[in-house]
């Protein structure tokens, strides 16, 4: 049975696909589309790759969707498949993906640079310090402060404990006042 809904949930809308309307996934793309490209593109710094590994991820989902849990947070479960598609896709680019740059930093609307390293930091400073992270640390400052995870959302989107989670958040942020420090950044 089809369910029109207002203003459903992610798992509502998911029921609604598995139960026979596929036109409703549109919603989930709608919702999706954008914070999934700028996490992707932040990670993988190619807006045409980006546009395909979102893409890739949507089609990965709608092809599981019953395969995923209705207990757990779709969020949580799209992201870990853009996450993964975004990891392969650096695989497939023959290098290490600890010595990638990040994509293009957020605007600092988007993101708090004064909780990242100092409030006297210019946002031109901090994103010129961040594309010099590695992909593991940037992803887990993506996740907190573009999808405004929680630690335990990052821990199951990455699938590493909660308390590596927060050992990548404080050691991204030392490399990050290593890394302006190194630039001359005033702190």
């Amino acid at each position: 049975m089809v369910v029109k809904l207002n203003n459903p949930t992610d798992e509502q809308i998911v029921r609604n696909v598995i139960s026979g309307n596929q036109s409703a996934y549109r919603e989930i793309v709608e919702r999706y589309q954008q914070p999934l490209f700028r996490y992707v593109n932040y990670l993988i710094h190619d807006a045409d790759t980006s546009e395909d590994v979102v893409q890739d991820t949507f089609i990965k989902a709608y092809k599981n969707l019953r395969g995923f849990h209705q207990d757990a947070k779709f969020s949580s479960w799209l992201y870990r498949i853009a996450h993964n598609s975004a990891m392969d896709s650096l695989k497939h680019q023959s290098v290490s993906i600890d010595d990638l740059p990040v994509g293009e930093v957020p605007t600092s609307q988007e993101i708090n640079a004064q909780d990242l390293v100092d409030q006297h930091i210019a946002a031109k400073d901090v994103t010129a310090c961040l594309a010099k992270l590695p992909v593991k640390y940037c992803e887990v400052i993506a996740l907190y402060y573009l999808k405004d995870a929680s630690y335990s959302e990052i821990s199951d989107i990455l699938h590493i404990s909660v308390s590596a989670v927060g050992a990548r958040m404080n050691r991204a942020k030392s490399k990050l006042q290593t890394i302006c420090k190194a630039r001359g950044v005033p702190q």
